[in-house]
């Protein structure tokens, strides 16, 4: 076979893999979408991700029109306004613990966490003020407070108001002013300072997102140690350790942005104040807790070095053609290709079930055995089968490095291919390719003679 032909027929082997390739990667994608189906309807059968707002004192105000009025009806129209009276400090303590092994369904798993959250404000209510005509309906106000999937709460949020507790009681009825299910208490006339303390414990899938509605100090720890600070403003101080996270917000801006929600949709009569609004006005503290070892992520991320691998395996084999005057058959590249291509399909189907770590290891280990086997036929010899084994092992170690490194990603991606490009030009420096039709390559030596 000529030269060109030879290499063509191997181009031609590259694009066969790079196209199977595709079709792994295809499948990842689709198994990955599958999991996450599972996780959302996990989430719609149990509990989902939860949304809270910070406790809300909410008042109504009624226009009165006097008996004895010598105003026009037309002037004076009875009418009932709401306010929201915001805390003058508040703290938001918050103990999450994240549970990866309670919700399964077949090989699939969903994150959930359990958080204790202690909510401590106090309010001045001397600060209320009406206009001329109006007074405060105190047998309406309440305190409020609300989460968007009440499921989490295996038991009653309690309040306590300057040392008197009460349970928070589950609205499920409509409120003029509040989208959907509340919890609430009444909230009692008063013209003096209220110190408020709110106790929950509830549970959720994947994110907790945190609404506050005061200069709130919001603190948050667990033992969990990945979490993803996501929401409007990251923490201001936060430590990620093995044994555990802390973060710190001030809520500054989430606070005088959520306010200024409250208050416009107040003053509206179309409006209710809701946990998911239409344009999304809430400014949040958020976390999400993930599985840091995602497989269908990892398996993704593999697969992109997948050609590289493929031309370092068929420079190895024509460097032993060239150098060695043995003879590779282009079927005989294509069956090496598929070994490899084979590898991504164990470590997708293995790390579904016993974790990417273990399924890593053990289909780089088939794999590397069975094409070191199959090269020592081919080249006929286990010494130089065994330049191949010694190759692979260091690639598919570089790789698992790679996967969990992905800060280093790009600059050892860049440097290995730098080293075996070197290595190339340095082997075949002094090889006169204009040469290489004029002899005999393609009629091997006897295996005694290639010893």
């Amino acid at each position: 076979m000529k030269l060109g032909l030879k290499f063509f027929a191997i181009f031609i082997v590259c694009v066969l893999f790079v196209a199977v390739m595709y079709g792994i990667r295809d499948l990842v994608a689709e198994r990955q979408q599958l999991a996450e189906r599972v996780n959302r309807d996990i989430a719609e059968q149990y509990v989902s991700s939860q949304r809270v707002l910070a406790p809300l004192a909410l008042i109504p105000i009624n226009r009165v029109c006097p008996a004895n009025s010598t105003t026009s009806n037309a002037a004076c129209k009875p009418s009932t306004r709401w306010i929201s009276l915001a805390a003058d400090n508040a703290n938001w303590h918050n103990a999450l613990q994240v549970d990866s092994d309670s919700l399964k369904r077949g090989i699939y798993r969903s994150m959930l966490f359990h958080n204790g959250m202690n909510y401590q404000a106090q309010y001045d209510f001397s600060r209320l003020s009406v206009a001329e005509g109006e007074q405060i309906d105190w047998s309406q106000a309440l305190w409020v407070w609300q989460i968007s999937d009440q499921r989490g709460l295996n038991q009653a949020p309690t309040l306590d108001i300057n040392g008197h507790k009460q349970t928070l009681k589950l609205m499920l009825q409509a409120h003029p002013r509040i989208e959907g299910a509340y919890y609430a208490a009444p909230l009692l006339a008063t013209d003096k300072p209220v110190k408020l303390q709110l106790q929950a414990a509830f549970t959720g899938t994947s994110d907790l997102s945190l609404l506050p509605l005061a200069a709130t100090q919001i603190d948050m720890q667990s033992p969990w140690a990945h979490p993803k600070f996501e929401g409007s403003n990251l923490p201001q101080s936060r430590q990620v350790q093995d044994s555990g996270f802390k973060a710190s917000w001030s809520s500054g801006f989430m606070n005088e942005n959520n306010q200024q929600y409250v208050q416009q949709c107040l003053s509206r009569s179309d409006c209710k104040i809701s946990l998911y609004p239409a344009n999304n006005d809430w400014q949040a503290a958020a976390v999400s807790v993930f599985n840091p070892v995602n497989v269908y992520t990892l398996s993704d991320r593999a697969i992109k070095y997948a050609l590289l691998f493929v031309l370092m395996v068929f420079g190895v084999f024509g460097l032993f053609e060239v150098l060695k005057d043995l003879r590779v058959h282009p079927v005989q590249y294509g069956l090496v290709g598929a070994a490899l291509a084979v590898f991504y399909l164990l470590l997708l189907s293995l790390s579904e079930h016993i974790g990417f770590t273990l399924a890593y290891v053990i289909a780089a280990s088939a794999c590397v055995l069975l094409i070191s086997c199959y090269v020592a036929a081919i080249l006929h010899s286990w010494l130089r089968a065994s330049v191949l084994t010694v190759l692979l092992l260091g690639l598919y170690s570089v790789l698992y490095f790679l996967l969990h490194t992905s800060e280093w990603t790009l600059i050892l991606g860049s440097g290995l291919v730098f080293v075996v490009l070197a290595s190339i030009m340095l082997l075949t420096r002094k090889l006169d390719w204009y040469a290489l039709e004029q002899r005999h390559l393609y009629h091997p030596r006897t295996h005694s003679e290639s010893e």
